[in-house]
């Protein structure tokens, strides 16, 4: 179809009806996109604190619907994403809730404690599906592995185990660190570890194996991001550095292809926006930097982002969301009050 128009003539206005809407839709994301943008760019945005633990949060985990998050006082707080509201508290824990994740349907949160053990909830209704019970010391790390299907999770007592959450089992322990594992991330059909063995490890799930070892931090490792093709783990450590790893560069040894300087104290949490290529890193030195993994560089550097430790941060288009050990849960906007909506989720 030739559609024909005057100079002065309105794009949209010229289009038949259906076609007119995908215009102006397509505008409005276009003039969302470039004011987020701009903002990150600038470091311009809003913080908001959620109020309601009584204690050091130590996890949190977000998207457009929700917030959730764990701390040392023992509880899972569920939040309203748009308003910070309180939806529903949940316990069951006898000690602090050091971890969680849930699902992209809420069917399944998964949250682990200092009690030893790790505990099913169905997140849409807040009720517990089951007790996971193997490791016998701390819960650090819990990660899901497929959607509904198995999850892994680290712990003080130095092993990695994978559980089927539908019986409640251990599938598989893994074990090779010589010092507590304090955090995992997994890309399907590998898992990362990091320890305060000084080292990162590559796991095969399938077969429960060590493949190789990271090696080139001077200190204990806190914090593993792995992106999702699985060619890329980042880092962190008490020797206050960030380093980027290819993994693809052979299965006998792991080239740091990036170090990334400028926190002055340990760096506990490590998150990253794909689409965007932004990572976002948290402190004991109360900060939470944004960097540019292409230039290696820091773009938003929030000091005293928290009055104590930062616990964790996750980012998104929008928005970073941070929980630290003074017990508060922050949201970094950065949309300028354009809102999620305006975002393309395929995008987000």
């Amino acid at each position: 179809m030739l559609i024909s128009m005057d100079a002065d003539t309105d794009a949209a206005d010229a289009l038949p009806p259906k076609m007119a809407v995908v215009v102006g839709d397509w505008r409005k994301l276009t003039w969302a996109h470039a004011l987020i943008e701009r903002a990150w760019k600038r470091g311009k945005f809003e913080p908001n604190w959620i109020l309601g633990h009584d204690d050091s949060v130590y996890c949190v985990q977000h998207d457009g619907t929700r917030i959730v998050s764990g701390s040392r006082d023992r509880t899972v707080r569920v939040w309203d994403a748009r308003t910070h509201k309180p939806i529903r508290t949940l316990r069951v824990h006898d000690g602090s809730v050091l971890c969680l994740q849930y699902d992209a349907t809420g069917s399944n949160l998964i949250t682990g404690s200092s009690d030893t053990s790790l505990a099913v909830w169905n997140l849409q209704r807040g009720s517990l599906k089951r007790r996971l019970r193997g490791h016998t010391d701390a819960v650090l790390d819990v990660r899901l592995v497929d959607e509904g299907g198995l999850a892994a999770s680290c712990s003080k007592d130095r092993s990695i185990r994978i559980w089927r959450l539908d019986k409640g089992d251990i599938v598989a322990t893994m074990e090779g660190h010589s010092g507590v594992v304090n955090a995992i991330s997994v890309s399907a059909p590998h898992l990362a570890s990091a320890s305060v063995d000084h080292t990162l490890k590559l796991w095969d799930l399938a077969t429960a194996s060590a493949l190789r070892d990271f090696t080139g931090h001077e200190a204990s490792l806190f914090c593993v991001h792995m992106t999702p093709d699985g060619h890329t783990i980042l880092s962190g450590s008490r020797d206050c550095s960030v380093r980027v790893w290819d993994v693809r560069s052979g299965f006998n040894s792991g080239d740091c292809v990036r170090t990334l300087l400028g926190h002055e104290n340990l760096v506990r949490t490590l998150a990253m926006d794909h689409v965007r290529g932004r990572c976002v890193s948290g402190s004991y030195d109360k900060s939470i930097k944004v960097w540019d993994l292409g230039m290696g560089k820091v773009v938003v550097d929030v000091q005293k982002a928290h009055p104590a430790w930062v616990y964790q941060v996750q980012v998104d288009a929008t928005k970073i969301v941070s929980a630290g050990q003074e017990g508060k849960v922050v949201v970094w906007d950065f949309s300028g009050g354009v809102g999620d909506e305006h975002v393309d989720p395929t995008q987000a």
